[in-house]
Parts: C-alpha cells; structure tokens; sequence
C-alpha cells in the first residue's frame, strides 16, 4: 500500500493532480512554477523563463480562483491561446503581471513566452484523465515505510521531465519545512540525475537534509550533464554537498580529469642516478639524487581503466580508498511499463469515432471525408467552451 508508482502514462500509476499538494501561495509561487519550469541554469536569458513562470502563475490563480483545480482544467486554459489567456489574466489580480508579458499576441515574444510555457506543461495533457487524490506531503509524513517510485522511460523522458522535476522539488520542500529530526529516515535515490530539469532546491536539500533525517543519492553518468542543467558554480556546490563519493569506471575523459583533480595531489620523493665518464679514472663518478614531487593521487586513466564494480569511495571524514563492489542481482517481478490504453494509437480512432457519433446526433455537423458542412443554422446543444466571453 506505501509502495507507489508515479508515471503519468503507465496504467499503474498513483493519480495526482496539481492542487493536491498546493495550499499556500508560496506553493504557486516558489514550489510548482519554479518546479515546472526550470532556470535557465547559466546557459541563456532567464527572461523566458521568468515570462513563462508568471503567465503560468497567474493561470494557476485563475483556475484556483474559480474552482477549476482537475489537470484537465488547467490544460484547457494554458492550450486556450495568447489572445485568451491575456483575457483570463486580466480578470485577477495576480494575473497582470503575466497579462502584460503576453499582450500582444502575434508578437516574437509572446510566441516565445507561449512556447516555452507549453513545452514545460504539455505533461498535463497527458494527465488530463488522471486527477486522484494523492499527495506528496500526506504521503511524506505517514509514518510507515514506504517506497515512491519516479519512473521515466527513453521514449517519454522529456515530457515527462518537468512533472517528475515538480513531484521531486515538492518532496525536497516538504522536507526542508520539517523539524529537526535525527531519527527520521527520508532517502532520495536521484538516478540519472542530469537528466531532470533544473531543481532549485537540490543545494539546499543537499545541505541541510540531514538535520532532518534525510539522505540524497545522486548519480550521473559524466559531470557534464549536472553542468549543462546548473552551470558550472552551482555543479561545484552539487559535487560539494555530497560529502561520500564513490567513483566507478569513467569512459567520458572531461569527468575522469574532474574526479582525479577533486581527489587532489600527492607528494612523492623520487630517486634519480647519473654517471659521467672521462679519459682519467679519477673523471668518472655516479651521482645519486632525490627529489620531492607532486602528482595526482589517483590518474585520470586509472578511472577510465577500472574493471566494471571497481573504483574509490570516500566517506566523509574518511580517506579515499578503493573498493570493489558486490553485483547483486534481482529477479524481474513487474514489468518496467504498462503503458495506458489510451496512450495507444488505435485507442484514437475509437474515440473520434464516439466523437462524431456524438456531434451528428446533437445536430451539430456531418462529418465528410475532407470537411464538416453545418447542418442547420439552428442554435445547437454545441458546449462554449470560452473561459471569457
């Protein structure tokens, strides 16, 4: 029962909204418009992104402000266009902000804005039949064990990125509110973590986490995906923040440098002899010399030659060390991915095929094989589905 998947397109998911975990300001503010749409790390303008997170936050008011709180709801408004998101904005305080951004709507910078606002949220499409009542928060302070697993797959690793960045950035928040807690025993097992968005909060959770009984696992094939999501100052304060490494086999040359330069230099005294011969016996002679030298401790081709299972761990307060680690292996229970029904291509048909049943009995058009001709001129059953008229 604690035990929980969450991937929005596989059947077995935990169903979540939005607003289940959303009730103070600062969780709009800070938490779900930071976690959906990321910094841009260093490498372009935070411009647009900053945009796109304040037309998002005044969406998410909107739709708080008059009860639309299903993922569907929120779709609806963010795919709704410039021209009528402005409109929306305009009717709440808190949506002037990103009205003005967006004013003009055939202008370069709306339709960048818009962009990028609907490649960060085009997740909840997707999750528009999939409202539930889990949250993040209830789940984190129940106090039997338990396991939420974060699931992405290669085919839908990017949309699924900002979503699963949120879910993260929440429980990372959720955490840092706790009381100190020395006996708590939260773990974070961050897998292929360059592959997530931007998460604001990973620094902090990474050094304050263990005052609240927390731990976080970071791993990563090369330290240049971490670099290309955070910049390079913050990837250092990453690195730093985690106080036990363990460094395997490294194929990319750039991290097995990084890691040989991290483990620092050692001192060695190195011994040297020379001979020199003249025409006299008393003209020859050898020389023996010493000499104090540094080195790298550990060269960055030893990582890229170590055996599979094989590096160095340091733990904290401890020396570096090399280590062999046991490969343990776990028989397949579950499959990685139950894909939903109707994810499939073909669950497509079946539903245009109900939708325009549904269309011709209400009067409404008949469908052609190139266009839809009006069947009447009538007033029909037809639902507006205007946010503002």
């Amino acid at each position: 029962e604690r035990d929980i998947i969450f991937n929005p397109i596989d059947q077995r998911s935990t169903r979540w909204t939005i607003f289940n975990d959303c009730t103070s300001k600062m969780d709009i503010e800070q938490v779900i418009c930071h976690g959906m749409i990321p910094g841009s790390g260093g490498s372009r303008d935070p411009f647009w992104a900053n945009a796109s997170r304040e037309v998002f936050r005044g969406i998410l008011y909107y739709c708080y402000r008059n009860r639309m709180y299903s993922n569907e709801k929120i779709w609806d408004v963010l795919s709704s266009g410039a021209s009528k998101i402005v409109k929306i904005l305009n009717t709440i305080p808190e949506g002037r902000t990103g009205r003005e951004m967006i004013l003009d709507s055939s202008s370069k910078q709306t339709q960048g804005i818009m962009a990028m606002l609907l490649q960060y949220t085009a997740i909840l499409e997707l999750m528009a039949t999939e409202d539930g009542v889990f949250s993040i928060r209830k789940w984190l302070h129940d106090p039997k064990p338990g396991t939420l697993f974060l699931v992405n797959h290669s085919k839908s690793k990017d949309v699924l990125k900002p979503i699963l960045t949120l879910l993260l950035e929440m429980a990372s928040h959720e955490v840092l509110s706790m009381p100190d807690d020395y006996q708590r025993r939260i773990y974070f097992f961050l897998d292929e973590f360059g592959s997530l968005n931007n998460m604001s909060s990973i620094i902090e959770l990474l050094t304050r986490a263990r005052s609240k009984g927390a731990s976080v696992w970071i791993g990563t094939q090369e330290i240049g995906q971490i670099e290309k999501v955070y910049g390079k100052e913050s990837r250092q304060s990453i690195v730093n923040g985690c106080a036990s490494k363990l460094i395997l086999s490294i194929a990319e040359p750039e991290t097995a440098k990084y890691f040989s330069d991290a483990i620092g230099q050692t001192e060695v005294l190195e011994s040297s002899e020379s001979m020199s011969m003249g025409p006299s016996d008393v003209r020859d002679g050898l020389t023996f010399t010493r000499a104090s030298k540094t080195k790298p401790l550990v060269l960055p081709s030893v990582f890229q030659q170590f055996p599979d299972m094989e590096g160095i761990l340091k733990l904290s307060n401890y020396d570096y060390c090399k280590v062999k680690v046991p490969y343990v292996s776990y028989p397949v229970l579950n499959k990685y991915l139950e894909i939903r029904n109707d994810m499939l291509l073909e669950s497509l048909i079946e539903k245009v095929d109900i939708y325009k049943k549904t269309v011709e009995d209400a009067g409404d058009v008949v469908f052609g094989t190139d266009e839809c001709i009006n069947k009447s001129d009538k007033p029909s059953g037809r639902v507006d589905m205007s946010f503002i008229n």
